[in-house]
């Protein structure tokens, strides 16, 4: 079958083939996203032999050769379907350093020769605003190690990838100048999809804590990007033909879901608010809406000025649960 083979040995830039997904190309370092859409046969990646490589979204097989490793989709996966966003690098160009954390994690932070302030910005960061997640979220950080590495996050359809639970790597964005990108990424050290089940629930409380964590708000929703609005519920890597809307869309389900936190938040105290996220990562299975809602009702204060459906009225505007679900829900409680 035909074959499409994405090589960063050179430059990637150069295929109109994949224009539209190529992120970053560098010397020792590359970011690129990469499909099947419009092909037949296997889809693969080549990237030089001796570099570390991350891809999400999609699974692959991994094969070291001589002169390249070689990234290949699944055996029996549908090329057409086929969509993973890849980070490779060269370890002989990483500057690399070793950090305590709070609750004596080994921490080991490693940023690009090119981009010494990088490494600098996030070992402060880790030294003093960490210690404050740590307090809002209520447990100590899980991972009993920490590997950070900097990345070019260019693209919008990883916005739930930054924290790989299975590698304990972290990837926090190259502009660690935009307040509060350092301190979301690393609330998902906490909040990933292995203790929080639905990504508006784990974006949501990821950006409520990490924006909190250095006293920064919720931002703005603003108007939908779309009509009918999206739904929280339909969440997921979006076609990437449509790349400037399902970046306005995941930039507005992002912020909504913040909203949703932040209100309840408001209505049950920063303390409860504590106690709501200790409470879902204690359970047994990753949390979802139903746990969301019991654990924050099961805090509502008595307060005439709160209404008594404050946490499900907005889970029900934004396509998280219908009326009927939530029903269901109240009567097999």
């Amino acid at each position: 079958g035909r074959e499409r083979v994405i090589d960063v040995r050179y430059d990637l830039r150069s295929s109109p083939s994949i224009l539209p997904l190529t992120t970053r190309v560098e010397p020792d370092y590359a970011r690129f996203c990469w499909d099947g859409i419009g092909h037949n046969g296997t889809v693969r990646a080549h990237i030089p032999a001796g570099w570390t490589s991350d891809t999400t979204m999609q699974p692959v097989t991994i094969t070291e050769g001589t002169d390249a490793t070689t990234l290949r989709a699944p055996e029996g996966t549908v090329p057409a379907d086929f969509y993973a966003c890849t980070d490779a690098f060269d370890p002989a160009s990483v500057d690399r350093v070793y950090i305590l954390g709070p609750t004596e994690q080994l921490v080991t932070i490693d940023g690009w020769l090119s981009d010494l302030g990088w490494k600098d910005a996030v070992s402060q960061i880790v030294a003093t605003d960490l210690p404050r997640l740590g307090e809002l979220i209520g447990v100590p950080m899980p991972a009993p190690e920490l590997r950070i590495g900097e990345v070019a996050r260019v693209m919008p359809f990883d916005t739930m990838t930054d924290y790989r639970p299975e590698a304990l790597t972290l990837y926090i964005d190259e502009d660690i100048d935009r307040a509060g990108v350092a301190t979301v990424a690393l609330a998902r050290t906490w909040l990933n999809p292995t203790t929080i089940a639905e990504p508006w629930l784990e974006q949501g409380l990821a950006l409520w804590t990490g924006l909190s964590a250095v006293d920064l708000p919720c931002p703005d929703a603003g108007s939908p990007p779309t009509d009918p609005p999206p739904t929280l519920a339909e969440w997921g890597p979006p076609a990437p033909a449509r790349a400037e809307i399902d970046r306005a869309v995941l930039r507005w389900q992002g912020r909504t879901a913040c909203s949703i936190v932040d209100a309840a938040a408001d209505a049950i105290g920063p303390l409860a608010m504590t106690e709501v996220i200790v409470e879902l990562l204690s359970r047994p299975e990753p949390a979802d809406w139903r746990a969301w809602l019991e654990a924050v009702e099961a805090r509502t204060p008595e307060d005439e000025d709160i209404t008594p459906d404050f946490a499900e009225q907005p889970l029900m505007a934004n396509g998280v649960v219908t009326e009927a679900e939530l029903a269901e829900a109240r009567s097999a409680g």
